[in-house]
């Protein structure tokens, strides 16, 4: 028994005592990057994209901006110029609307470089309805006491039989016109690969506490896309890094995906994504019971 003991009490001892910070000499041959952030959908709206300067790891302010770039979205038929409207934000004209089946490329020119991007859009997959369901003693926040709703999608998932990739999905909302979804790790985004072709209903895409509502009523509104592969994988590596907590069991950290190039094989990258999104939009009003 006492040789089992002794040699578990001094690795005990000898693990409690290997606690030590080290701060890492990395490279800052990747700061002054450029980072892109931002698309073009099928609705009528001023379409973003949001340029910022990627910084040195251990940098503890606010990453900077891109200022004074020239930016343009373009397709075969339309050429889109954007305007920056704050440092570092670029927007498009309120009228401009992306079209199904359409390839959309994104130039920026900014600091002697020409990056760009492109991304088809692919087919648009309706919302038959929503629903809600209230919950006061269960769901996702029952264990603090705080009533909650979830938001259930309805809808047809197209076969994708014959096409060389299935469908991959995002949704947003906003309640009460206030979106609730300006991060990734908020966003729902799925693939079809188990649901290919079938009918989906009680599909949970959103829970949110119920006290968020300033009254006994709120107005949900859901943005359904139709995104890419490609797209999917660049969301999801992105949650995968921000979910990382660094502990004994978590992997490396890594680059997230991009599609933006930059034409100067010599010159500075260019991380982030240009998406190209089919969206459609429903809306729900959700009321506590009994007021």
């Amino acid at each position: 028994m006492k040789k089992i003991l002794i040699p578990f009490i001094l690795l005990i001892l000898g693990l409690s005592s290997c606690t030590e910070i080290i701060n890492f000499p990395l490279s800052s041959d990747a700061t002054g990057n450029i980072i892109v952030d931002g698309g073009i959908t099928t609705d009528t709206m001023a379409h973003k994209i949001i340029l910022r300067l990627s910084a040195d790891y251990y940098y503890n302010q606010v990453a900077q901006m891109a200022m004074g770039a020239k930016v343009t979205i373009s397709s075969a038929n339309d050429t889109f110029k954007l305007h920056e409207t704050d440092p570092g934000v670029y927007l498009t004209d309120p009228t401009v609307y992306a079209k199904m089946g359409q390839t959309y490329v994104l130039n920026i020119y900014y600091n002697g470089e020409h990056y760009t991007a492109s991304h088809l859009i692919h087919r648009i997959v309706p919302i038959d309805s929503l629903k809600y369901v209230y919950n006061k003693t269960s769901g996702r926040f029952a264990a603090r006491n705080v009533p909650s709703f979830e938001i259930l999608y309805y809808g047809q998932e197209p076969s994708s039989v014959g096409m060389p990739y299935g469908d991959y999905y995002l949704w947003d909302y906003s309640l009460n016109g206030v979106s609730q979804t300006d991060t990734v790790t908020k966003k729902r985004f799925v693939s079809d690969a188990l649901v290919d072709g079938n009918y989906i209903h009680d599909f949970q895409i959103f829970t949110f506490r119920a006290d968020l509502l300033t009254s006994n009523t709120g107005l949900v509104t859901v943005t359904m896309s139709t995104i890419s592969k490609e797209y999917y994988d660049f969301l999801s590596a992105v949650e995968t890094l921000v979910r990382n907590t660094g502990g004994f069991f978590s992997g490396p950290p890594a680059n997230v995906p991009t599609n933006i190039l930059n034409t100067n094989p010599n010159g500075p990258r260019a991380w982030g994504f240009f998406f190209a999104n089919a969206t459609v939009k429903r809306s729900i009003v959700v009321k506590v019971p009994g007021k």
